[in-house]
């Protein structure tokens, strides 16, 4: 097969986010590793994006998910993309006494993304199912609905600023320690740095109002973060 002008055969991403919390009296910090291997062939991409992911709370105790998946991107060109993807994971739930409870976590979703390349504006919806499993306990599952927008800006070649807002709601309850809340509101400002084709640095500030149906307590968190993304040639 021959590929056209522009077209990569092989996208190879590795990323790292970490995450510091403020506002939030159980979340210190947590910590995201993912990485990304696929093929991108005119308007088609597959891959397989893998994830790591680790929260640190106060009382010593901490959460962790291993996760691995299969995307599916489409390009309609000047119109949108459309991206199917599925994630499996299995985690644990680590205690201050230094015992564990394990956990698994499935997640299916369908998004469609627009997006103005003269104003820099874009704008996405999302359905997707969820399931976590503590292997002692109960199972559970909910559906999630969502919505983003948001624009950036080129103040230099190397350099773009960015906001968005994201909303979403679900079905059910939140699922505790390894998803988002049961309904929230997401205010997002930050910075990308090109440092070089191939390398990528963002810092960002967000505040996420939620909207609580069944938890007592109020969750709104402000968080600060910084990440990486490096692809490799």
């Amino acid at each position: 097969m021959q590929l056209k002008s522009g077209e990569k055969l092989l996208e190879r991403q590795l990323a790292l986010d970490s995450v510091f919390n403020s506002g939030d009296l159980e979340s210190l910090e947590s910590q995201t590793v993912r990485s990304e291997l696929g093929v991108a062939l005119g308007d088609e991409a597959i891959s397989v994006p893998v994830y790591y992911s680790r929260a640190n709370y106060q009382n010593g105790e901490a959460q962790k998910l291993d996760s691995f998946g299969l995307k599916w991107r489409h390009s309609f060109g000047d119109i949108g993309s459309l991206v199917l993807q599925a994630r499996y994971g299995k985690g644990a739930y680590l205690q201050s006494d230094e015992t564990a409870k394990d956990a698994a976590n499935t997640v299916a979703s369908v998004s469609w993304t627009s997006g103005f390349e003269q104003s820099g504006v874009t704008g996405s919806v999302y359905v997707g199912d969820e399931r976590y499993q503590q292997l002692e306990l109960a199972e559970s599952a909910r559906r999630v609905y969502g919505f983003a927008v948001g624009g950036h800006w080129n103040v230099a070649s190397d350099h773009t600023p960015y906001v968005s807002l994201r909303y979403q709601t679900s079905d059910q309850q939140p699922i505790a320690g390894l998803t988002d809340y049961d309904r929230y509101t997401r205010i997002s400002a930050g910075w990308n740095w090109q440092v070089k084709s191939n390398w990528q640095v963002r810092a960002e500030a967000n505040f996420t109002y939620d909207e609580p149906r069944w938890n007592l307590l109020s969750t709104d968190r402000t968080r600060f973060q910084f990440s990486t993304r490096y692809d490799l040639k």
